[in-house]
């Protein structure tokens, strides 16, 4: 069985900028944004979704990364926002 360690930040940003939408898929979102909180509370990808939204997201997930398994803590919160271009 593979070894699983925690994913680095230059792990999470290369998930984020590379794999959104099948991290989405993964945590089964559809509208929700990700990003990597820089609030000292811990490496972690958030997960902000609609107020109210009925999914469950898991305090972490194993993700393959090549030949590794990296496992990724994740935050849930209701604070998604859309986005309007000027």
């Amino acid at each position: 069985m593979a070894e699983v360690r925690r994913a680095t930040a230059q792990e999470l940003v290369r998930i984020l900028r590379e794999q959104p939408l099948e991290l989405q898929a993964a945590l089964g979102v559809s509208m929700a944004q990700l990003s990597i909180p820089t609030d000292g509370r811990g490496l972690r990808i958030r997960v902000s979704m609609p107020a109210g939204a009925d999914v469950s997201i898991p305090e972490t997930i194993q993700w393959r990364l090549g030949d590794e398994l990296v496992e990724i803590a994740l935050e849930a919160a209701g604070d998604y926002q859309d986005y309007e271009l000027q």
